[in-house]
């Protein structure tokens, strides 16, 4: 697709401190149809499963769940996915504990998931 130039554009951004961010090995994420998108992953002990649906073109919102001293917790969730040859690159929103985090993800393309065991 040909890109015509110049290009004008408008949009947010933001900052934040290396100190300041967090991170997490994503176990599975999984683009279960084009419209349906499962990220799971723990973090200080805590199991993480975020469920996103496509709104329009490249953006998806949806709910994560969790569970704090075994009680269950969700909210809400929100990205835009970039994908590659070689995977995908996750870029959003997050709230959690009253707070709008901005959140992210790179993904590469497996064939299988570690706890799938071998193919038959």
């Amino acid at each position: 697709m040909a890109t015509e130039t110049p290009q004008k554009f408008v949009g947010t951004t933001g900052w934040g401190e290396p100190a300041s961010y967090y991170e997490a090995a994503i176990d599975r994420a999984l683009l279960r149809s084009k419209d349906d998108l499962v990220v799971d992953f723990s973090y200080e002990g805590r199991r993480y499963t975020a469920t996103l649906k496509r709104i329009g073109g490249n953006e998806f919102r949806g709910k994560y769940t969790t569970q704090v001293q075994g009680k269950p917790m969700e909210g809400n969730t929100s990205c835009r996915i970039y994908r590659s040859e070689g995977g995908a690159f996750l870029f959003g929103r997050w709230f959690e504990d009253a707070q709008n985090y901005v959140w992210w993800a790179e993904l590469t393309t497996v064939e299988r998931f570690e706890d799938e065991g071998p193919k038959r």
